[in-house]
């Protein structure tokens, strides 16, 4: 590991001091882009609160296997964290220092109140990941004397609902600077240009023509195997990896995938958050984003820099990009548009179909109405083939973004009865005469969702 820190976690370390050394109690955010280097950033901190402190550090992270990084990370800088997650459990006496996954994170915290332990400071990785019960109860048990978060997607403050753990943002490194200081990369996205087909014959041809190792996501386990299956039948040595795969599987897969054994790795959620693998220079979006924060999770894997790596390449069959309107700065995070769609006004996940419909209904503007109403059109189907109701064909890409036809209009027009057998969801039907304005591959989004209601009848 180098001495030397990037100028971003200098700055960053310099406006955490007061803080960490405890002559400040703030609940601050410090948000930087993927593979910025927020691991060392925690290591330094980690370092600085053992000169001044007496107390307890705890620091929590998501996932098994980000436990398994950061405890590696803070003890090849000298720092040994005693672990609480799946995998091992060290009694809280032991270490000052003391090092979570969420899910075992309020079991610490117990422990840690029972014996009377304090906490100086909590530092929270992936801090977007805070705004859940687990956390709440973490919060309440612990209470810390302050706390410092570090996510690629913040929360704004006054955006936060269910957790006021943040108040302010400390520090943003935002993608400009890192892309300027060669942390990460630029990408180029790659989008489906041949005849209307499946998912699979779509993703097999593309990856074909793309160099180096990659990544290719999955719905499930057997999702996952079997693609993995089809593609080294096709030339390409792929493997599955996800939850039923041991750590050591894992590891190997991992190194034979650098070394250049393995051409991909299907996953599921296994490769999304937190994995380092700056050697990796593309990654296929076989799968239905479940929502824009996930797929800017994905996107982190594909866009760390390495030596001889100019660019990344994000294979979008479904133009899922475009889609959800992620803009290169959206998707690195620093984007108030992305903490607008987060905010509880418009947090869409606590939302049911129906409720956004319904609201959508006291939108005066109906040219904005339409505009919104075809985007959580797409979010439904989505969804739906994200559990299996829908088997979506791959079209070109530049095909959705052409002039409706007339017979699409009137395809829509016959089936306008279907808006009663949707129930909640029937203020999403468009008229026909509200048509003029969208493309072929929205009024297309509002056919394939009532022809699934013509089928299916008003059950989503």
């Amino acid at each position: 590991m180098t001495n030397l820190l990037r100028t971003w976690q200098s700055e960053a370390l310099f406006l955490a001091g007061p803080i960490v050394t405890g002559d400040s109690l703030a609940r601050s955010m410090i948000s930087a882009v993927m593979g910025a280097g927020k691991s060392r950033l925690i290591l330094e901190m980690a370092k600085q609160w053992r000169l001044h402190r007496h107390g307890h550090l705890v620091i929590t992270t998501p996932t098994i296997a980000l436990v398994e990084q950061l405890s590696r990370s803070l003890a090849d800088g000298g720092v040994l964290a005693g672990l609480r997650y799946t995998h091992g459990e060290t009694h809280p006496g032991d270490h000052r220092v003391l090092l979570a996954c969420n899910n075992s994170a309020p079991e610490l915290a117990w422990d840690l109140c029972c014996l009377g332990y304090p906490c100086d400071l909590w530092i929270v990785d992936e801090a977007h990941r805070t705004e859940c019960a687990t956390m709440v109860e973490t919060n309440r048990l612990l209470a810390p004397r302050a706390v410092v978060g570090l996510t690629a997607t913040p929360y704004l403050p006054e955006k936060i609902r269910s957790l006021g753990l943040f108040v302010d943002l400390l520090y943003d490194y935002d993608w400009k600077r890192a892309l300027a200081d060669g942390v990460i990369v630029p990408w180029r996205v790659v989008n489906w240009d041949g005849e209307d087909t499946d998912i699979e014959t779509a993703c097999l041809n593309m990856i074909k023509k793309t160099e180096g190792p990659g990544i290719v996501n999955a719905l499930t386990i057997d999702d996952a195997e079997l693609c993995a299956k089809t593609l080294t039948e096709q030339g390409i040595p792929t493997k599955a990896i996800h939850s039923q795969v041991c750590t050591t599987a894992r590891r190997v897969f991992l190194r034979e995938l650098e070394k250049g054994s393995l051409r991909a790795l299907v996953h599921v959620d296994v490769l999304r958050e937190g994995v380092d693998l700056p050697w990796l220079r593309w990654l296929c979006l076989r799968r239905p984003a479940r929502n824009r924060v996930a797929a800017i999770q994905e996107l982190g894997r594909v866009l760390r820099a390495a030596p001889r790596k100019t660019e990344a390449i994000i294979l979008d069959p479904r133009d899922q990009l475009a889609e959800m309107s992620l803009s290169y700065e959206a998707a690195l995070g620093g984007s108030q548009e992305l903490a607008d769609e987060l905010s509880p006004r418009r947090r869409r996940e606590d939302m049911t179909p129906g409720e956004i419909a319904t609201e959508l209904l006291h939108i005066s503007d109906p040219a904005v109405r339409v505009h919104r109403t075809i985007g959580e059109v797409r979010a439904i189907l989505r969804r739906l083939e994200a559990e299996g109701h829908l088997d979506r064909q791959v079209k070109r890409g530049s095909w959705r973004y052409l002039e409706a036809t007339d017979r699409q209009r009137q395809a829509l027009s016959r089936l306008s009865w279907i808006a009663r057998r949707m129930g909640p969801l029937g203020p999403l039907w468009i008229e026909a005469s509200e048509l003029a304005e969208l493309k072929r591959g929205e009024v297309s989004d509002l056919l394939e969702l009532a022809l699934f209601f013509a089928r299916k009848g008003g059950d989503t």
